[in-house]
């Protein structure tokens, strides 16, 4: 509440705020991607602000791996500021990862904020 008086008159104002506060977007290219086993796929991973510049760390990690698979991120976390960034992803099978096509997500989180992106992994 916001108040103020000018010695006569009393008065409680009404004050309005509005905005939205700065995030982030979380984007993978490509969408989707076929390995044989002992390989690994390459995806470029796009941070972009949303509402103002966000100028804090997002940190990388993927869930839903196939098992022997792994994840990684080069920079394993990221600014994307005002104008966006972007991190390699090198997702690494083994001779041990199941066939299949399995749905990976791509997760970015800053604070308490947290935003996924899916990609498709098809082992043959």
């Amino acid at each position: 509440m916001v108040s103020g008086s000018d010695g006569i008159t009393a008065r409680s104002p009404s004050v309005s705020l509005s905005g939205v506060g700065v995030d982030f977007s979380i984007a993978a290219s490509p969408s989707a991607a076929t390995v044989k086993h002992g390989q690994s796929a390459q995806f470029n991973v796009s941070l972009n602000p949303l509402g103002g510049a966000f100028n804090s760390a997002v940190a990388f990690s993927c869930s839903g791996l196939p098992s022997a698979a792994t994840c990684n991120f080069s920079p394993s976390s990221a600014i994307p500021g005002s104008n966006g960034t972007t991190s390699a992803l090198r997702l690494s099978t083994g001779g041990k990862t199941p066939r299949g096509t399995f749905n990976v997500q791509i997760v970015g989180t800053a604070g308490t904020g947290q935003h996924a992106v899916s990609v498709r992994i098809t082992v043959n």
